[in-house]
């Protein structure tokens, strides 16, 4: 009888989960089955206030997808979600604080969210947190948004990249009312045209993208980037060259180099010999003007130098792309393997 007391003993405490194993867990200090945290951990420590299900027909998996929308609140101290717990799920994750203070950490530190912030997150990425953190016990009462697509992941990652995780949006600002603006009963499924789903995924994105630009620090070296960009498309064919531009900028040298290998991990002069084969591509394709005349025009003393670097740069010399070549788009300027 005591071994079978011991046994349902033991039991009954392996289903409960103890603020002790809970803090294990968000601490990320062991492995837990996903499916076991999710259905004993985080589906029980928070209460929806309605939720929606958006179902965009007709589907067009690759657009900016709206999945879900709703209210939330939360006044457990066991509630968190980590993103090394979902793994395989691809979708994205914004989160807008209604009330109270919620709490996320990323590869950039630990956040509290407070009333009109967000956080914007891949769900999967495992370096994320987001929790109740009891700033002074009051509920955490919070809008969320789940999306999906490639589309959607890239501009993302592209934001999270640029700007961090962390948004400020006014209450009053459209993309939020609009957002409250689903509040039904419950439980409710929609299903708007795939063109109207995604524009709200878009202007939900292109709001986060204007806050956080509007609050982001001045950048002199882009700014400084940026003037001499307009200059080189202006002086080009005035033999210009990285000192010259240097001087009529009135930096140094050395100076104007370190602006353009912080912003765009290439040097002035890469840019510049860049655009004036750009240049010479119009020249060559637009008008009658001999190869001769258009390297001299684009400061090239010694037209075998510009041969070389126009091949280097298209594999074709003048003469061949002038008949058989094509003037391609614009790239970015910066390196396509430049790391961030």
């Amino acid at each position: 009888m005591k071994d079978n007391e011991e046994a349902t003993g033991e039991s009954r405490r392996r289903d409960l989960a103890s603020p002790i194993e809970l803090s294990e867990i968000n601490q990320g200090e062991q492995d837990v089955e996903p499916f076991v945290y999710w259905t004993k951990t985080h589906l029980q420590t928070y209460q929806p206030l309605w939720h929606m299900d958006i179902v965009p027909l007709p589907e067009m998996p690759l657009f900016l997808y709206p999945m879900t929308i709703g209210v939330q609140i939360t006044n457990d101290l066991r509630y968190a979600a980590e993103g090394r717990l979902r793994t395989g799920q691809d979708f994205c994750y914004f989160c807008y604080t209604l009330s109270g203070t919620g709490g996320f950490s990323d590869r950039f530190g630990q956040h509290h969210v407070s009333e009109g912030n967000a956080f914007l997150t891949e769900i999967s990425d495992p370096e994320t947190r987001y929790f109740y953190p009891g700033v002074d016990r009051k509920p955490w009462k919070f809008l969320a948004f789940n999306f999906r697509g490639l589309a959607a992941r890239a501009m993302t990652r592209e934001l999270v990249s640029n700007y961090g995780s962390i948004y400020q949006l006014s209450p009053q600002s459209p993309i939020i009312k609009r957002m409250l603006g689903f509040e039904s009963s419950p439980y409710t499924t929609i299903h708007p045209h795939a063109l109207d789903g995604a524009e709200i995924v878009l202007e939900l994105l292109l709001a986060l993208a204007a806050s956080a630009r509007e609050r982001a620090e001045p950048d002199p070296a882009m700014d400084l980037i940026k003037q001499a960009l307009e200059i080189i498309d202006r002086d080009l064919e005035l033999d210009l060259n990285v000192g010259t531009l240097a001087r009529t900028m009135g930096v140094n040298r050395e100076y104007l180099s370190r602006a353009f290998q912080k912003c765009l991990q290439r040097s002035p002069k890469e840019i510049l010999m860049e655009m004036k084969i750009r240049r010479a591509s119009f020249l060559l394709k637009d008008t009658d003007i001999s190869i001769k005349q258009i390297a001299a025009r684009l400061g090239y003393s010694d037209y075998t130098n510009f041969i070389r670097a126009f091949r280097s740069m298209t594999k074709m010399t003048p003469s061949e792309f002038r008949q058989h070549g094509s003037i391609s788009l614009p790239e970015p300027l910066r390196r396509k393997d430049s790391a961030d």
